[in-house]
């Protein structure tokens, strides 16, 4: 595609783009900011409706084809026809926008259906909205203000399914690097990116794609919103796992969740400390208010020294803090507790009793290979995967015939 500005720097953002309205196939797809982007989603249109008869045609042909085993009948055979409309008011400074809706006037384009907006989006009427549910939403306009603005008028009018896409999604800072302590230039989330990706947004999938050699037109922020049956499943993940036929392993063991599991585990460390009624007494009165030592020691009846200890060790596990010569709360402590109880049940993980039910066994190992035969390590580090107790594991296998063991040298049976 010939950009009409290529200097721009949207030239990898569109290609992006252009590849996901193929894959997704959206009927309907709205853009506020106009430009070398109006072009390429309209290309983008036209060969997904291509790719999109090719298919109606295969799932009509009786003889065989490989693509056509990939094909969900419906989609083939339902009706494709999207309609794509482009915002925009000239107001932009090298605004691109005549030229790009020009070029939709040409042949290539006469059986698309497009509808052009010469307007300031604020100023849409209420019926706009109240007409239109998009599954794809492209947002390269104005600032961050009118990003946020964007996402409260449009938000309730993304279909389920369908992608919200930012660009600019990051902004240059000058950082410091720990070895040389030399100062770079780096890029860090925008505040509206940040907060998206910190708020725990449900139901949402957010993608970052950065281009870290730019000063601006840093990349995309990508949200899909989730469909209904995509919801949150309550099922654990071994559970889910053993469902399609697959062996129950552990996601924990893999060193993407290390971070987060220790996280769980030191707050596991401070609740601990709880347990001790003196250290609750202690930790009660300042959630209470009481700041000064000599009420805090008053209100739990406790001697100054060993009010004195228990505060250090609430201060040291960072349940407390000493401020002004007073001690306060810690409010951290019980944001990150609720947020942890929420999430807490996928972190469950199968019993070693469980794991030792027929089906899981045999679950268990139908990974390993028949003919093979493994050393006691690789055993135990596939044992390993599934629980801490590996060597029960192991000898549950070698109990039940499942593996033969002879040597130290294990084979499936």
């Amino acid at each position: 595609m010939e950009l009409i500005r290529p200097g721009m720097g949207t030239e990898n953002a569109l290609e992006i783009i252009a590849v996901m309205i193929k894959m997704a196939r959206p009927l309907s797809i709205l853009e506020v900011g106009a430009g070398d982007s109006t072009v390429a989603i309209a290309d983008a249109i036209v060969a997904a409706k291509a790719e999109y008869l090719a298919d109606k045609e295969l799932a009509h042909n009786t003889e065989w084809a490989e693509r056509s085993e990939l094909l969900i009948p419906h989609a083939a055979t339902s009706v494709y026809e999207p309609k794509f409309i482009s915002i925009d008011n000239f107001s932009a400074p090298g605004c691109s926008a005549a030229q790009a809706w020009n070029t939709l006037n040409t042949a290539k384009y006469a059986a698309l259906s497009v509808k052009t907006i010469n307007c300031d989006f604020h100023n849409l009427s209420l019926q706009f909205f109240d007409d239109n549910l998009f599954d794809f939403i492209w947002l390269d306009a104005g600032s961050l203000v009118d990003d946020i603005r964007f996402i409260g008028k449009l938000w309730s009018r993304l279909a389920a399914g369908g992608f919200m896409v930012f660009h600019d999604p990051y902004f240059t800072v000058p950082v410091q690097e720990q070895t040389t302590q030399h100062q770079k230039l780096a890029m860090i989330r925008t505040p509206l990116w940040e907060f998206i990706n910190k708020s725990n947004i449900k139901h949402v999938d957010i993608l970052s794609i950065p281009e870290m050699h730019k000063y601006r037109q840093t990349g995309l922020g990508i949200i899909r919103k989730h469909h209904q049956w995509e919801e949150n499943r309550r099922e654990l993940f071994q559970e889910e796992m053993s469902t399609i036929g697959l062996a129950p392993v552990r996601f924990r063991a893999t060193s993407l969740l290390s971070e987060t599991l220790e996280q769980r585990n030191e707050l596991t460390r401070k609740l601990m400390l709880l347990k001790n009624q003196s250290i609750r007494s202690v930790y009660c009165a300042v959630a209470l208010g009481i700041s000064e030592l000599s009420e805090i020691q008053r209100t739990v009846k406790l001697d100054k020294e060993k009010v004195l200890r228990l505060l250090a060790k609430l201060m040291d596990a960072q349940m407390i803090r000493l401020q002004d010569g007073g001690y306060f709360e810690n409010p951290q402590l019980w944001e990150t507790l609720v947020h942890t109880s929420a999430n807490d049940r996928m972190f469950n993980e199968f019993s070693d009793t469980k794991l030792e039910e027929a089906k899981y066994l045999d679950l268990i190992v139908s990974y390993l290979q028949p003919q093979k035969t493994y050393n006691e390590h690789e055993i135990s580090s596939y044992c390993a995967c599934f629980t801490d107790d590996f060597a029960r594991l192991r000898r549950k296998l070698v109990d039940s015939k499942r593996l033969i063991r002879k040597d130290g040298i294990y084979q499936r049976i």
